[in-house]
């Protein structure tokens, strides 16, 4: 879904999802950064996209994984 894309597609499409009021996903509490780490699935460009990323106690968000889903379209 991504390779070869550039970054700045990846972050707009995260941006975009984390935006919509009916986006839904689950708080990851066995990650040992400090922050608050979540996964989600979203939709981009019609393909189904499994995220995870950490809300950091900084202004910044790390991004782990933005990929096709591996295990299904529900968490």
């Amino acid at each position: 879904m991504f390779p070869g894309a550039f970054n700045t597609e990846i972050l707009a499409a995260i941006a975009d999802a984390l935006e919509k009021p009916t986006l839904m996903g689950r708080q990851i509490l066995t990650m040992t950064e400090p922050g608050e780490v979540w996964d989600f699935i979203f939709h981009h460009q019609k393909h189904a996209v499994y995220a995870k990323i950490n809300l950091t106690p900084d202004p910044a968000v790390i991004i782990y994984s933005a990929h096709r889903p591996l295990k299904g379209e529900t968490l």
